[in-house]
C-alpha cells in the first residue's frame, strides 16, 4: 500500500485565513482492510539543548521541549454515509475494518489557518520520540510554560537544536496489531498576518555615539622666570616669544554618528531598510572628513529554551560592505544650539551617508518575520558600521587619523502580510463596544499619618500549566481566533516569498511518503 498527496496550491508560503486543500491519494495492488484514513494538519516547535557541565564531570542529557502549535484533524473515510453499514467486519484491535478494492483511491480535504497557535498542554504531555538523537532514544517531558501567541513562522536553520515545521500529514489506518499504519508527508512553510501597524508619524528612533578626535599639540614654550615678583605681578611671565598666556587653544573635530528610523522602528519582509545615517559635527570642524568605509547588516537574535536550559543565538545577514573608500562628507549650513559641546563650541552640522549604497538591497526572502512561541522567541537589529578619516589640519595640530563607529538599534520586522480591512474594521468596533472600568469606592481621607509599605512587583510570567484544572477555566478564545471563522483570505495581496532554506538532512523531507516516521 502507497500513500501521497497533493496539494491544490502552489504558494510559497501559507498565512492565517489561507485554506490549504488537496487529496490523499491511497494506492493499493490488492483488496486491502483499514479501519480509517486521518488527514492532519499539524505545526511543531522542537528545541534540544545540553545543559551546562556540572562540577562532578557527569554527562549530562539533552534536555528536549516540544510543542504542538497547530493541530486540526479531520477523517476523510470512511464517509458518513457508509459507517454501520454492511460490509464491514471485526478485528482483533477492536477497530471496525472495512475493505478498500484493488486501485487507486483518492480523498479530498481542507483546512483553513487560524490566528494564534493552540497549544495544548494535554497534548505536550505525552512522551514523544526524538528525531535528534539519531539511533539514541530521547524522551521529551511535559513542558513548563505556553504563550498564545501569533502563529509563528517557519524556523530552520539550527539542525539538531530549535525548529519550527508545519506540515499536512496522511495516516492510514490498520485494524491489525501486526500490520503498521501508513503515513504521509507534505511540508510547506508558514508566515504569519503582520499585526495593524501604528499610524504614519514624524518621530524618529535612533542610536548614537559620539567621538572625539585626537589633537597632537606642540611642545609648551619655557617660561623666562621674573627677576621681580612685582614685575610678575604687574607684567605677567613672559614667554621665550615674548607674547603671554591667554591665546585660543585649538580644538579637534567632535562628532556624532546617528542611525535613525522611523519610529517605531519597523522593517518588513523582502524591502529595502529605510534607514539613514548621519554624521554631525559638534564644534564645527567640518574640513578633511572622508567615509573610508560602510558595513551595514541584520543582526538576528534567537532565544531557544528547553526545559531549564536557555540559548541565545546571534547570526547576521550583510546587506552592504565595501572598504576603502574615500567619499568626502558633505557637511550642511552650520547651526547654533543650546547644548553646547563639552570641548567648547555649540555650532552643529549634520552630513547624511548616501543611502542609496543599501535601498536598492531588500531584506533576503530567508529571514523570518519576529515572533515568539512557547520556547523559541526571533528578534532582530540593525548594526552599521561606520570608518571615518579626518585628515586634519597644521592650524589644529592635527595628524590623520582614522575611527570605526558602531550602532546598534532594536527593530521589529513584519512578514509585509496586511490584515485584511475587514478583519481591521471588526477589530476597531470590538474596541470601541469594550465593556468601560467598574467605578472605584472613594477612600476616606484621614489626618492620621499612613505608612507607606513598600510591596515588590513580582515580574509578568507566562502561563503555568499543571495538572490540576485551573479554578475558572480555560481562557476564552482571542477575537481574532473568533474572526478568523468569518473573515475571507488575504486575497490579493501581493506576498513576499518567504522561503527559509532547507538542510539535506532534514527528518520530516527524508522520512518519506507512505513510510513509517518517528514525527507523530
Amino acid at each position: 500500500m502507497l500513500a501521497s498527496i497533493v496539494l491544490d496550491q502552489t504558494f510559497p508560503h501559507y498565512t492565517n485565513l489561507d485554506y490549504i486543500s488537496g487529496k490523499v491519494f491511497v494506492r493499493t495492488q490488492t483488496a486491502t482492510t483499514v479501519s480509517a484514513i486521518v488527514v492532519k494538519l499539524e505545526g511543531e516547535s522542537r528545541t534540544r539543548l545540553l545543559p551546562p557541565p556540572n562540577p562532578s564531570n557527569d554527562r549530562q542529557k539533552p534536555q528536549l521541549e516540544f510543542h504542538k502549535i497547530l493541530y486540526k484533524t479531520i477523517a476523510v473515510f470512511p464517509p458518513p454515509e457508509i459507517v454501520g453499514q454492511q460490509g464491514s467486519s471485526g478485528s482483533l484491535s477492536g477497530k471496525t475494518a472495512y475493505t478498500l478494492p484493488a486501485g487507486q483511491h483518492e480523498y479530498p480535504f481542507s483546512f483553513k489557518f487560524p490566528f494564534n497557535n493552540a497549544c495544548d498542554p494535554a497534548s505536550n504531555s505525552n512522551p514523544t520520540i526524538s528525531l535528534f538523537g539519531g539511533l539514541n532514544v530521547e524522551m521529551y517531558k511535559s513542558p513548563h510554560s505556553h504563550v498564545k501567541k501569533t502563529l509563528p513562522p517557519t524556523l530552520v536553520g539550527f539542525p539538531g537544536e530549535a525548529e519550527i515545521r508545519y506540515y499536512v500529514k496522511a495516516t492510514i489506518n490498520r485494524p491489525s496489531l501486526f500490520k503498521e499504519n501508513v503515513r504521509a508527508y507534505v511540508p510547506f512553510n508558514f508566515c504569519p498576518i503582520e499585526p495593524p501597524r501604528p499610524p504614519p508619524s514624524d518621530a524618529l528612533g535612533f542610536a548614537r555615539r559620539r567621538h572625539q578626535f585626537n589633537m597632537n599639540m606642540p611642545p609648551t614654550p619655557a617660561v623666562i622666570p621674573s627677576k621681580s615678583k612685582m614685575a610678575s605681578f604687574f607684567g605677567g611671565s613672559k614667554k621665550n616669544n615674548g607674547s603671554t598666556s591667554g591665546s585660543t587653544t585649538p580644538t579637534a573635530p567632535f562628532i556624532a554618528v546617528d542611525i535613525r528610523l522611523p519610529e517605531p522602528a519597523i522593517l518588513t519582509c523582502a524591502k529595502p531598510v529605510p534607514a539613514r545615517l548621519v554624521v554631525t559635527s559638534l564644534n564645527g570642524k567640518v574640513t578633511a572628513m572622508t567615509l573610508t568605509s560602510l558595513q551595514l547588516e541584520v543582526v538576528a537574535i534567537t532565544k531557544i529554551r528547553a526545559q531549564d536550559v536557555g540559548r541565545v543565538e546571534r547570526s547576521s545577514t550583510v546587506l552592504f560592505s565595501r572598504s576603502g573608500m574615500a567619499i568626502p562628507l558633505q557637511f550642511g549650513d552650520s547651526v547654533a544650539r543650546e547644548a553646547i559641546a563639552p570641548n567648547g563650541g555649540g555650532v552643529e552640522s549634520e552630513a547624511e551617508i548616501d543611502s542609496r549604497y543599501w535601498s536598492d538591497t531588500p531584506l533576503p526572502n530567508a529571514i523570518p518575520p519576529s515572533f515568539e512561541t512557547c520556547n523559541i522567541t526571533r528578534s532582530y537589529e540593525i548594526f552599521a558600521r561606520i570608518g571615518i578619516r579626518y585628515d586634519g589640519t597644521a592650524a589644529d595640530f592635527c595628524k590623520p587619523q582614522t575611527t570605526t563607529i558602531d550602532l546598534r538599534l532594536p527593530v521589529q520586522i513584519f512578514s509585509g502580510i496586511t490584515p485584511p480591512p475587514e478583519l481591521l474594521e471588526a477589530m476597531s468596533r470590538a474596541q470601541a463596544q469594550a465593556p468601560p472600568l467598574p467605578a472605584r469606592k472613594p477612600v476616606a481621607s484621614s489626618l492620621a499619618p499612613v505608612e507607606t509599605v513598600q510591596i515588590p512587583v513580582q515580574p509578568v510570567q507566562h502561563v503555568e500549566h499543571s495538572g490540576e484544572e485551573p479554578p475558572f477555566g480555560d481562557a476564552p478564545p482571542s477575537y481574532e481566533d473568533a474572526m478568523a471563522t468569518d473573515v475571507q483570505p488575504a486575497g490579493g495581496i501581493q506576498r513576499a516569498e518567504y522561503v527559509p532554506p532547507v538542510t539535506a538532512e532534514d527528518p520530516l523531507l527524508n522520512s518519506g511518503r507512505g513510510e513509517k516516521s518517528g514525527w507523530h
